[in-house]
């Protein structure tokens, strides 16, 4: 299976790096270039294939009023823009491919081995996002640059690729209410003042028309995740990890990003705990949100000064393998959605629509 040979060659990559940071870099923009190409031109690949392509094919008008009103305007715009250009649904996914990893370039670039970065995101995050989920896909590359922009202590442009994944996909305005964070320091007080403040926000989403559309949605359809538990867990772990053992150091080895890594693992751990019984939907679509933080971790544990940091090293690729594994292996959904793998790669005649225009 094609998903097995890329995600062992990812691995084998990582520890080619030792050759020297040109060779490193090579393999990393060969590497990402490939994964773009495979989830922008997929041809009946993804579990809602079906949906967007459906979607794409509706009328102008139609994009601004589905549900009864949409603040996810760039997902709208994106699609008038294209239709009005006359391209066609290919060039939706190329779009959407290419600000996921826009964004999760950026972040890998951030650590020390961006390989060891890109690996562990395949297996679930790059499948799921860009390859199924095409508006959470956008939305999850500008929270990259979002989660950046926090590190960097830089509100304006914080605010700014939130307001952008926010018009890609509704659930990216919980990511508002870490602003505060950008100036305050992560307390127990601070925590609650905030919690406290945010209630009249989160009361008027709940009360909106959006906020009835996901609890029709998330709370009292039959939409269910399933997968979630597992999923979800898996960053749970991660969470406590970081927490119980590299907290500390990573105060003082790390300190920049420090405040964002803290903050994501709560987070990581308080989806389990309170999002997860009560809709499985919503914890996944959050979790994934949450592998920002938690693909931060683990690329870092390589740095982390420890006598088992070697061993950590191979039990992380270890447990993805056998994670993805088990859901290639046992997953209706998996058989479903994603495979066979199908390409239809119609590069040229994109670009010779994008010649055209010029």
């Amino acid at each position: 299976m094609i998903y097995y040979l890329i995600f062992s060659s990812l691995i084998f990559a990582t520890y080619l790096r030792r050759f020297g940071p040109e060779i490193e870099r090579f393999i990393y923009m060969f590497f990402i270039l490939v994964l773009f190409i495979f989830t922008a031109f997929r041809f009946e690949t993804g579990c809602d294939w079906a949906n967007y392509i459906a979607i794409f094919s509706y009328d102008d008008a139609v994009y601004f009023f589905r549900d009864g009103g949409s603040i996810e305007v760039g997902y709208s715009f994106l699609m008038i823009v294209l239709k009005k250009l006359n391209f066609g649904f290919l060039a939706f996914n190329i779009s959407i491919s290419l600000i996921f990893f826009s964004g999760l370039n950026a972040l890998a670039q951030r650590n020390i081995n961006p390989l060891f970065f890109l690996a562990l995101a395949f297996p679930i995050l790059i499948i799921q996002l860009p390859m199924s989920g095409s508006r959470q896909a956008a939305a999850f590359g500008f929270l990259c640059f979002s989660s950046l922009a926090f590190i960097d202590k830089k509100p304006l442009r914080f605010l700014i690729f939130t307001i952008l994944a926010t018009s890609f996909h509704s659930s990216a305005i919980l990511f508002i209410l870490l602003m505060p964070f950008i100036w305050m320091k992560l307390t127990i007080k601070n925590m609650i003042g905030i919690g406290v403040l945010s209630l009249p926000i989160l009361s008027f989403l709940y009360n909106s028309s959006y906020g009835d559309i996901y609890t029709q949605r998330y709370l009292e359809g039959d939409i269910a995740s399933f997968g979630a538990y597992f999923r979800v867990g898996i960053i749970l772990v991660i969470g406590l990890y970081f927490i119980l053992f590299m907290r500390q150091q990573w105060e003082v080895l790390f300190p920049r990003d420090y405040q964002f890594v803290l903050l994501g693992s709560i987070g990581m751990i308080a989806t389990f705990l309170v999002v997860l019984p009560i809709s499985t939907t919503i914890s996944d679509r959050l979790g994934l949100y949450l592998w920002i933080p938690a693909l931060i971790i683990l690329a870092r544990i390589q740095n982390i000064p420890s006598r088992f940091r070697q061993l950590m090293l191979v039990a992380c690729f270890a447990s993805f393998f056998l994670m993805f594994s088990f859901w290639s292996n046992y997953s209706i959904f998996f058989a479903r959605c994603y495979d066979p793998y199908q390409i239809k790669f119609s590069g040229i005649e994109f670009l010779k629509s994008i010649l055209t225009i010029i």
